[in-house]
């Protein structure tokens, strides 16, 4: 067989004929060749096969693209194939720089080609020429848009290649992806249109259209926008201004939530929270909307801190009703104390239940940000209170181990408004929790392997055990949850162990057997797949099955669960000392260094806000070492005073 005289990526010519290729070097087509070109009167790239006798290189060099050539590329002009393959061996880009008005003319030209339909062929070659051209501009990363908080041409030549970029995801995954992009184009024809009328404008922002200004906020929001320069900040409030002004929902519910928690562009202002959240329920009948205004009403944010219960249990209705985790548990509040509804602490138990065992499974998939920390601490006080059962320490210190798991998790990976509440709850509950168990003075040297297999199996879960003999007749069992046929990798197993104080996420469950156990392998195979476990109290023995047939049987009198070594963590650094103050009553905590370790719960100081210096009651004192902090130290700002118990001065200039 002959060999290839052209290798992957030369550039070609067909011998007689001005149509110039790339080779896509194929071994199984020796001696023919694939090449990539555009064909005559064809806006698209085509893959032709060819034997390699009729091909050729270039005599000389090709000569560069000039800057003319390259800024007409953009406007959509069409390509012959040596334009092809003189862009694809681009290095540079003859002083051309890409712009937002060459765009929109390339855009327009597509739109709009003289009759010829818009197809999906006729944007990807027009898209590979402005990503090249985006590369070439920016070798290493691209930069953020509007980082300095200006919108320049060179943020809306990003823009629009980032809006490329996701017309092209979006077009992939459609039956019709000419229709898809050409409903894409229409809109990135837009952007540019009004970015082009603003610059006739001294770049005046209102000018721009919605979808440019929903963009330039889309990455900011209560969350983080303090954490931008005083320059982004003010861009972020302008174009939020401008889209609440335009009444556009996403806008007004972005607004609102900056009143809700406070940030440094929209201060805390319950008022303005509710009737943003109000406004944009009205609009969109969004439960989440509905959800948010439920706390507000709960809480009494608007009504000088006293609850408004009606209108709360309404909202919370709507939540739950559409599935949010939220409100669910916020009506079994509302049942458990009778705030509002007739007290029924039998239905408040049955909301809090059905809500763990749907936030059980999210935690487990990896989701540290929902709400599994909030369940498992209302959960933990049910069984600490005795709430429709007898009051079961074990249930209780269980509950409250993983709620302080869960609440740890989430405060590392977001920064939820009042999750320092949720954090203080927790702990108290935890402490006190923790003393009962142990006060019980019950040894439980040992484990059922049920409640842990029964979190394996839900849903008929497929799930292995590998078990591995040792002296005495012993056992070590390994037990692995296996993916569904959909996924990835099967979630984590959540491990809890009171004696030994003990939560955590595991990949896999590890159990020892006493001794004189017994294993009988039905199956025959080296490890059990099974589906479904049961467990026979009257002759301890645990059966596995896999659709009904029994593939295992363990014949053990004794589990005890073998659990990872934690990490030993020892503290270091400073030992600090700590306030955490909150602007208004039930609000977001924050910690402030206190040098005076008198200062005491529900003693006033005056520290700096957003407002300026204010006074404020503390609402805890703690000590923390420097290498436990949750912030850098310089993070932390001091305590300015300690008021007299007679001084109520609310602002001090």
């Amino acid at each position: 067989m002959s060999k290839n005289k052209f290798y992957y990526g030369d550039i070609v010519k067909l011998k007689d004929k001005d149509i110039w290729g790339i080779v896509t070097n194929r071994e199984d087509l020796k001696p023919n060749l694939v090449i990539e070109t555009i064909l005559p009167d064809h806006y698209a790239i085509d893959n032709i096969v060819i034997h390699q006798s009729k091909l050729e290189t270039a005599a000389t060099p090709l000569a560069p693209l000039t800057k003319a050539k390259l800024k007409s590329m953009v406007q959509g002009r069409p390509l012959s194939s040596l334009d092809y393959v003189r862009f694809y061996s681009l290095k540079g880009t003859a002083d051309y720089t890409l712009n937002a008005a060459d765009i929109f003319k390339g855009v327009d030209k597509l739109l709009n080609r003289n009759g010829t339909p818009f197809t999906a062929d006729t944007f990807n070659i027009w898209s590979l020429i402005i990503e090249k051209l985006i590369t070439e501009a920016y070798p290493e990363e691209i930069p953020d848009i509007a980082a300095d908080g200006t919108f320049k041409d060179a943020d809306m030549v990003i823009l629009a290649f980032q809006f490329i970029c996701s017309m092209e995801e979006d077009a992939r995954y459609t039956e019709n992806p000419d229709y898809t992009l050409r409903k894409h184009f229409d809109s990135l024809s837009c952007m540019l249109e009004s970015f082009l009328d603003a610059q006739k404008f001294n770049n005046n922002m209102l000018r721009y259209n919605n979808l440019i200004l929903l963009y330039l906020v889309d990455k900011y929001n209560h969350t983080n926008i303090d954490n931008q320069s005083e320059a982004v900040q003010m861009l972020f409030k302008n174009c939020l201004e401008e889209l609440c002004r335009r009444l556009v929902p996403e806008a007004i519910e972005k607004r609102g939530y900056c009143y809700y928690c406070g940030t440094k562009v929209y201060p805390n202002d319950w008022f303005k929270a509710r009737d943003s959240f109000l406004e944009y329920y009205e609009r969109t009948a969004a439960p989440s909307a509905a959800n948010t205004l439920g706390y507000i009403y709960y809480y009494g944010r608007c009504n000088n801190g006293t609850p408004e219960y009606d209108k709360a249990f309404y909202y919370f209705s709507i939540g739950h009703a559409a599935g949010i985790i939220e409100s669910t548990y916020k009506l079994g509040d509302m049942f458990k104390h009778g705030n509002g509804v007739k007290e029924n602490q039998k239905l408040a138990f049955s909301l809090y239940q059905r809500t763990y065992n749907h936030c059980l499974l999210d935690f487990c998939y990896g989701n540290d940000a929902a709400n599994f920390a909030d369940i498992a601490l209302r959960m933990g006080e049910c069984y600490f209170l005795g709430i429709m059962k007898p009051k079961d320490a074990t249930a209780a210190y269980e509950y409250y181990l993983q709620a302080n798991l869960a609440i740890q998790k989430r405060m590392e990976a977001v920064n939820y408004y009042g999750d320092d509440v949720v954090s203080s709850s927790i702990k108290r509950g935890f402490l006190k929790a923790q003393r009962r168990y142990h006060n019980t003075k019950i040894i439980r040297k040992y484990v059922e392997p049920e409640k842990f297999l029964n979190q394996m199996t839900k849903g008929h879960r497929r799930c292995q055990l590998i078990v591995k003999k040792e002296k005495n007749d012993k056992l070590r069992l390994t037990f692995n949850m296996l993916p569904w046929p959909n996924e990835m990798k099967a979630p984590k197993l959540l491990l809890t162990s009171c004696d030994a104080d003990y939560c955590n996420l595991a990949d896999m469950l590890k159990l020892e057997t006493g001794k004189k156990s017994h294993f009988i392998n039905h199956s025959k195979a080296e490890s059990i797949i099974f589906k479904e476990a049961s467990y026979g109290w009257h002759n301890k023995i645990l059966y596995l099955y896999l659709d009904g047939v029994l593939q295992a049987e363990l014949h053990v009198k004794h589990y005890r669960l073998l659990l990872p070594k934690p990490p030993e963590i020892k503290p270091s650094g400073r030992l600090l000392h700590f306030a955490s103050i909150s602007f208004q009553d039930g609000g977001k905590r924050y910690d402030y260094l206190c040098d005076d370790k008198n200062v005491k719960p529900g003693d006033k100081v005056v520290v700096t806000g957003y407002n300026g210096e204010t006074a404020v009651s503390v609402v805890d004192v703690f000590d923390e070492y420097e290498s436990h902090l949750k912030l850098p130290f310089d993070s932390y700002k001091k305590i300015l005073k300690v008021l007299p118990a007679s001084d109520d001065t609310e602002l001090i200039k």
